[in-house]
């Protein structure tokens, strides 16, 4: 019966940290790279030009 619950703590734990893309670790609450960039050029931190060559580059 224990054994049970460390299976499914364990299949909730990976649900929950890691993403479908790639098995890349996807923390709850954290932004995407392109999110962050994002937020970055909205805020005025890089201008359009900065903000196209580094969206290429993370792609």
């Amino acid at each position: 019966m224990m054994i049970i619950w460390f299976v499914v703590i364990g299949v909730l734990i990976y649900y929950l940290f890691f993403s479908k893309d790639n098995g890349k670790v996807n923390f709850p609450g954290s932004k995407s790279p392109e999110e962050q960039l994002k937020e970055r050029f909205v805020k005025g931190e890089i201008d359009e030009k900065t903000y196209l060559q580094m969206k290429e580059t993370i792609k």
